[in-house]
């Protein structure tokens, strides 16, 4: 016994899909290449000295502040998501020169983890948004 009419359901299995691509799949995909985009060509590394990167160091004493944009569910560290992009997330490290260093979590998963372990007296934030885009 088939208990799936083909044609009957054809649209109904047509309308869960758009729906899924719409509201699950290409939102994902918008923040991936949006990270791509801001994080293609860069290299950084990270240390007690500060952030270098492509080579250009900036040093722990020029940097102002620390904000993580990042969901609700990521900020409380919540094993359940409803989107599958609420995995990403990015810092925005502001200088004293009013320059600003995006890091995405394409870099790492841990990159909140890093930055608050090597720069433990530089004021971190927690910014909370639903759709985490850079800038």
């Amino acid at each position: 016994i088939c208990f799936f009419n083909f044609y009957k359901n054809f649209n109904s299995l047509i309308i869960i899909l758009v729906f899924y691509l719409l509201f699950y799949l290409l939102p994902t995909i918008y923040i991936y290449l949006n990270y791509y985009k801001n994080s293609k060509n860069i290299k950084f590394k990270i240390d007690k000295f500060g952030i270098t990167k492509n080579g250009i160091l900036y040093k722990v004493e020029n940097i102002k502040e620390i904000k993580f944009y990042m969901t609700s569910n990521k900020i409380k560290n919540s094993g359940l998501t409803y989107f599958s992009f609420e995995c990403f997330y990015f810092a925005e490290i502001n200088l004293l020169s009013s320059e600003k260093i995006i890091i995405t979590n394409l870099f790492s998963s841990k990159i909140d983890d890093m930055l608050k372990y090597y720069f433990k007296d530089t004021p971190t934030t927690k910014v909370r948004t639903f759709y985490p885009i850079v800038k």
